[in-house]
């Protein structure tokens, strides 16, 4: 397999990341302690939506 084809630049990765939109964090179910928060962006590509879930301000889960 040619993996130089999966390869982004770096005009491609600034644009992706331009592209990302916070989601309203009512949409995502929350943990009910107080310290762990979830947060969801959405990129203009339809690929490319990003999650993480913080505790205590680190991230734990992306």
């Amino acid at each position: 397999m040619n993996y130089r084809n999966h390869i982004l630049d770096k005009n491609k990765i600034a644009s992706l990341g331009a592209s990302l939109r916070a989601i309203e964090p009512k949409l995502l179910k929350q943990i009910s302690q107080e310290f762990i928060k979830k947060i969801w962006f959405q990129g203009g590509e339809p690929y490319f939506d990003m999650c993480f879930e913080l505790n205590n301000q680190q991230i734990t889960w992306f």
